[in-house]
């Protein structure tokens, strides 16, 4: 373990200063890194700043943002413009590692591989132009580093909870990560260690707990349902009626009920911000050998990780079959070799050469019973064991067989789980109103419809990617001046990807695809007395290798295609055409010289070429239109490199020993960006042109922008640094047959301003007082964030299909003057943790940790037509649907008073008694619609079962709110946690 002392933290801070460019405390340039701007961070800070992911740091780093559900964005691009390396190798996946699932507006189930925070050594973003070793992200890189071993054993172990705090303060975290190094002689060092997480609760925003959700606790009666009234034939059925009490909520809320159950809560805690059955859980794991030898070294990285989650449908909640999961998984392998190829030290030659094998696994279906069973609350929210769904690799093979079957569309054949010729017996049953309001709630306003039985049905996503990746390196020094360098990597892909509802072809996307991808580069450096000049080359090269259909997406329903002989379609270059081959060549070149003795200038120019996410250049390569719906399907097509042109200025100017200032301007041209387009093409099957959704690389973006950093220290108490980021990022938009505008992109924040700021206050510090005890060995880290909202298009007032429209979601009628013009609230985050030293060498370490400390209220969404987190307008068109809706029945029952009162059999000992005749509004035996009803009475109203129509709105607002409530438009509130660190 590092036990963090006071005197290392100028040490740090000056580490911190040095390598945000790559500089020693001189200023003197060193290393390729140094000519292009780079944000540095060190993993001891990493690991002791409030962070739950070492990447997280970088947010608070000039030129870099974030997303809603906290991705990284490199100078105004999406997250999958970012190039991921970890120990140098590349490891970002074949679908550019963005998030298969969302679990909320704040939070993702992750979907790519990362390292726990312990096991850093530094992170780094490389936002200026990048050198020509490296590639494939038009924004920059994101490089991880591991952490190196030190020379004798040590190990540390930290756990942390909110739980202390109540199920009304935290989501129910609980996290262990701990670490283990060392050397096992002179040459053979080790690494190891992981993290481990278990969440409760899917994140919510603000308020969840007035937004109630209730579960099944019981059975409350069962009641007889005859088929029909008045036929002596009829069957009848038993069905259960069961006791609905609050899991996410307040118990304070119900309390005056005048059932008295219902006023205890059955006997239940209520899980205050909680919600029920959506536990989210991770673990990374790593290790790492490395072995000297002579002028060389050779390493082994291994590190898997798992991220799986219980989806939360509360219309699923009480039909088990329906419940759903998400697992996710990656494994990286890493062979390092650097060699020293010559003895001379004036004129160097090594080798750095790598071999990495790297797996992605994202499944997504429903669960299997004992999956469902199991998953419902576990222990500290952690789910180590694989998620057990219902469909999996292992049982529904997406191999060759599946694909040719999905191509072909065979009537009979393997193309999902369930029978896809008679669907109609997986459908989902919604009978009766089983819930804890007495709605259907059937309505398109805010839709939750409470099955009892059915399915499981929905989408089955089986997603397999493999990748071998091989590079080296070769650089040379052949004068004191000149360092060369030059390389390249090649990557080989498998992916199979299964993408299918279950009991529907619609939307569905089926492919195994051998993608392969390279690239060659050349750089020389020249050092002229001080100048540093670094010219370099670029090739990459990429081929998806698949065949799809020429010009329009049909396959089986092509007029030229013979069912009996298949293969001949699929082989044939003018009807089913294998994808080209693309290239690109990227010229770079950078440039920094000392101006003065403490000043450091920099330029630098280049082109960047990245690959295109191969979910969308693959995206429906088998699919036949005729399968799905034309309306809403999109096609993927061959995609090639998309480009940014890119050119920064920069300045580093030390202003005195402790306080440094660096500034950047720079300007990105993006161009050839994958976007979604409306074109006309020739269909071969109805002889004229029909509209397809194609991907294209039509977009174009621009980006300027401007970027402050000042780092101080002050003396060994303090010391950190603040960080302003402007940025206009606008994409090319089409107006009118030939016309174009910029328009804001939907990830672009004007205004930033983030930092860090640590204070320690010494172990000696008043030793002997009350006061020096308490504050003594206490250090504090801080993190901050101010940035501008991202941009959405406004809906006009007064159309009534726009109430519910939410951002950034379009409207049914915009203009080219509102699109993306108007802009959610300013981010505001204050994350800090206090830590405090004790015990025996300082081995032990408390601390608290507070997650948005002062509790702002990050509006993620809002109403479209109003700009807000509410809209009255669509809660009144659902309380009138429901009004409608409650009404029908109470009259079809002769239930339905004056002023929309509801008799349920208000005066009798037990209400229930006049259930026994009770129907829906179609007339259908429906006895426990009536309990529901009389129950939902006694809940929102004052139990004297006359359901007025004040109750009936309140019933229908707790339902409205739970789906629309704020909780589902706002990032999480304050979040306070505790924890424990020993190291040794």
């Amino acid at each position: 373990m590092n036990i963090h002392c006071p005197s290392r933290l100028p040490a740090l801070a000056g580490a911190i200063l040095a390598l945000s460019l790559g500089l020693p405390h001189g200023l003197s340039a060193q290393g390729f890194d140094s000519l292009s701007t780079t944000r540095t961070i060190a993993g001891d800070l990493i690991s002791d700043l409030p962070v739950d992911r070492a990447l997280d740091a970088l947010s608070f780093e000039p030129g870099v943002t974030t997303n809603s559900q906290g991705e990284l964005l490199l100078r105004g691009g999406p997250p999958q413009d970012a190039a991921l390396y970890l120990d140098g190798v590349p490891i970002l996946s074949g679908f550019r590692s963005t998030s298969f699932f969302g679990l909320s507006l704040s939070q993702d189930l992750e979907s790519s591989a990362s390292l726990a925070p312990q096991l850093v050594d530094s992170v780094a973003a490389i936002t200026g132009p990048l050198p020509s070793f490296m590639g494939n992200g038009q924004a920059g890189v994101i490089s991880i580093r591991t952490r190196q071993a030190v020379s004798r054993t040590a190990a540390e172990l930290k756990v942390e909870s909110d739980e202390l705090f109540g199920s009304g303060q935290g989501f129910g975290l609980n996290r262990m990560l701990g670490r283990v190094e060392g050397r096992a002689g002179q040459r053979l060092s080790f690494l190891g260690g992981g993290l481990l997480e278990g969440q409760r609760s899917v994140e919510r925003g603000f308020n969840s707990a007035d937004a109630p959700i209730f579960v099944q606790v019981g059975i409350d009666t069962t009641v007889a349902v005859p088929t029909s009234f008045n036929d002596p034939t009829a069957d009848t059925t038993r069905v259960d009626v069961y006791d609905l009490a609050v899991s996410r909520g307040s118990c304070a809320e119900f309390e005056g009920s005048a059932n008295p159950e219902m006023a205890s809560n059955f006997g239940v805690d209520c899980g205050g911000i909680r919600t029920p059955m959506s536990a989210v859980s991770t673990y990374e794991v790593a290790g790492k050998l490395t072995y000297t030898f002579g002028a060389g070294r050779v390493s082994l990285l291994a590190l898997a990780d798992q991220h799986q989650n219980r989806n939360f449908d509360y219309g699923m909640l009480y039909n088990a079959p329906g419940i759903t999961g998400n697992r996710t998984t990656s494994s990286i392998y890493i062979l390092g070799w650097q060699q020293a190829l010559n003895h001379s030290p004036d004129r160097p030659l090594t080798l750095d050469a790598h071999l990495s094998f790297q797996a992605d696994r994202e499944r997504s279906g429903p669960l299997s019973p004992e999956g469902e069973s199991s998953t419902r609350d576990p222990f500290g929210g952690f789910l180590i064991s694989p998620l057990d769904l219902q469909f999996d690799f292992d049982n529904f093979p997406v191999d060759d067989q599946l694909v040719r079957n999905y191509r072909t569309n065979q009537p009979g054949s393997r193309r999902s789980p369930y029978d896809l010729e008679n669907p109609a017996q997986y459908s989902l049953i919604d009978r009766y109103r089983n819930n804890a309001y007495g709605l259907y709630n059937l309505d398109p306003i805010a839709p939750v419809e409470f099955f009892e039985r059915g399915g499981p049905v929905g989408l089955l996503t089986l997603y397999r990617e493999d990748r071998s990746i091989g590079s080296a390196a070769v650089s040379w020094q052949p004068t004191a001046s000149q360092h060369l360098q030059f390389g390249g990597e090649f990557a080989r892909y498998a992916i199979s990807n299964y993408s299918h509802y279950l009991e529907s072809q619609s939307l569905s996307d089926v492919y195994i695809e051998h993608p392969i991808r390279g690239a060659l580069f050349l750089q020389d450096r020249i050092d002229i007395d001080g100048a540093l000049i670094n010219a370099g080359l670029r090739y990459d090269f990429y081929n998806t290798r698949a065949r799809r259909p020429a010009d329009f997406p049909r396959i089986s329903s092509h007029p030229l295609y013979d069912p009996a002989d298949p293969e001949a379609f699929f082989t044939s270059d003018e009807l089913f055409p294998q994808d080209q081959g693309h290239a690109y060549l990227s010229p770079r070149i950078q440039l920094s010289f000392p101006a003065a003795r403490r000043t450091l200038v920099r330029g630098s120019f280049a082109t960047q070429a990245q690959v295109p996410n191969f979910r969308l250049s693959l995206l429906r390569v088998n699919t036949d239109i005729s399968i799905t719906d034309p309306t809403r399907t999109v096609f993927g097509s061959d995609l090639d490199f998309e480009r940014t042109t890119m050119f920064e200025v920069g300045l580093r100017q030390g202003l005195t020993q402790d306080l440094s200032l660096d500034l950047a301007f720079y300007s990105r041209n993006l161009h050839s960006q994958v976007q979604t387009r409306l074109l006309s093409r020739f269909d071969p099957l109805r002889n004229n042109n029909q509209n397809l959704l194609l991907l294209t690389n039509d977009g174009s973006e621009r980006v300027r922008g401007l970027e402050a950093k000042l780092d101080a220290r002050l003396g060994t108490a303090l010391s950190g640094w603040l960080a302003y980021s402007y940025q206009d990022a606008s994409s090319e938009q089409p107006t009118a047959i030939g016309q174009t505008t910029a328009v804001p992109t939907l990830n672009n924040r004007p205004h930033s301003v983030a930092g860090a700021l640590v204070v320690s206050v010494p172990g000696d510090w008043k030793r002997g007082s009350v006061a020096g005890g308490i504050f003594g060995n206490v250090d504090v880290y801080t993190l901050f964030r101010l940035a501008s909202g991202t941009p959405y298009t406004p809906c006009s007032a007064g159309i009534a299909v726009d109430n519910s429209v939410l951002s950034p979601d379009l409207c049914s009628n915009f203009t080219a003057s509102t699109l993306n013009a108007a802009r959610l609230p300013t981010f505001k985050q204050l994350d800090l943790r206090l830590t405090k030293r004790f015990g025996p060498g300082g081995h032990f370490t408390g601390y608290v940790d507070a997650r948005n400390l002062l509790n702002f209220k990050n509006v993620l969404a809002v109403f479209a037509v109003n700009g807000q987190t509410s809209n009255a307008a669509e809660s009144a068109e659902n309380w009138l649907s429901d009004s409608l809706d409650l009404g029908n029945e109470a009259t079809a029952n002769a239930a339905y008073g004056l002023g929309g009162v509801i008799t349920l059999g208000q005066g009798l000992p037990d209400p229930r008694v006049r259930c026994a005749t009770w129907s829906d509004s179609q007339g259908n035996p429906a006895a426990p619609n009536c309990v529901y009803l009389i129950r939902a009475e006694e809940r929102f109203g004052n139990g004297d079962h006359l359901f007025d129509v004040a109750e009936q709105r309140r019933a229908s607002d707790a339902l409205y709110r739970a789906v629309r409530g704020e909780q589902e438009l706002t990032g999480p509130p304050r979040q306070v946690r505790l924890g424990l660190e020993v190291g040794f």
